[in-house]
């Protein structure tokens, strides 16, 4: 029933659509040369179907793809209109660039950690070690535990995982305090920090390097990044510790619970 209703629904709105399209290739008529008046047509229909979810996302970006095929708004080096099958080539290249596979291994790691549990293990690991025990020394675990997993997996999964992590802590401390501030801010930089580190740690990363008459292979960007990312690491941990010094002396019991809850937050997303 929703998705009659969502097609009839993109019946109605498909005229308003097409009037709004009509406007502006009317109004661009005399000033820009055709195929950048059918590639703003294109995009101005994207936009009113995007807007008004007519039909599904999916085949609005469906849609534009096969539009830009058939139009003819890909222009040639010396100003002529190539034919539909002279822009598949660089369709593709713009869809899938060489830095894709990196993306879906990024997500694929991180289903993967999810699914078996390794990325909950390494982060109960290392916060319940003695080492990190005291307040001081455990936010520096906690930033440690976000870059890494945000080198490994998506930043936001891994800030994601380590305050699920970490909330029982932060639950059990008294009324006004301020270490929880301190914890937060802690994943916060970690994680922006890590997004940083690796191709892998976010999709824009991936995206980025690819844009360009030269793409950036994988140990050039770690090559690049690893000489700065723990210096900025380590200037955001001092940042963190000024803005809001721990106020505690002991920390409250990080328990099966946490580790009951993290399980139960990853296997629900």
């Amino acid at each position: 029933l929703g998705l009659r209703q969502r097609v009839r629904e993109a019946f109605d709105l498909f005229p308003h659509a097409h009037h709004g399209v009509q406007m502006a290739h009317a109004l661009l008529h005399e000033r820009q040369p055709a195929p950048a008046q059918r590639a703003l047509a294109i995009l101005l229909a994207a936009v009113v179907m995007w807007i008004t979810e007519c039909w599904p996302l999916f085949m609005t970006s469906t849609l534009c793809v096969i539009l830009t095929l058939v139009s003819y708004v890909f222009v040639g080096a010396e100003g002529q209109t190539l034919a539909p099958v002279d822009a598949v080539p660089l369709i593709y290249r713009a869809l899938f660039p060489s830095s894709l596979p990196l993306v879906i291994a990024g997500f694929c790691i991180s289903q993967a950690w999810s699914k078996y549990g390794v990325d909950v293990m390494i982060a109960m690991k290392v916060l319940q070690s003695s080492w990190f025990s005291r307040p001081s020394t455990f936010v520096i675990a906690v930033e440690l535990i976000c870059f890494f997993m945000s080198a490994w997996v998506s930043n936001i999964a891994a800030a994601v995982l380590t305050l699920t992590v970490i909330m029982p802590i932060i639950r059990d401390l008294p009324e006004g305090c301020r270490y929880s501030r301190t914890l937060l801010m802690a994943i916060a930089l970690s994680g922006n920090v890590g997004g940083m580190t690796t191709q892998l740690a976010s999709p824009q990363n991936a995206l980025t390097v690819s844009l360009g008459d030269s793409s950036i292979g994988f140990i050039e960007f770690i090559a690049v990044s690893l000489p700065v990312c723990p210096v900025l690491l380590i200037l955001g941990h001092l940042l963190t510790i000024a803005i809001f010094p721990p106020d505690i002396e002991k920390l409250p019991n990080l328990g099966s619970e946490a580790k009951a809850t993290a399980i139960a937050n990853a296997s629900s997303s």
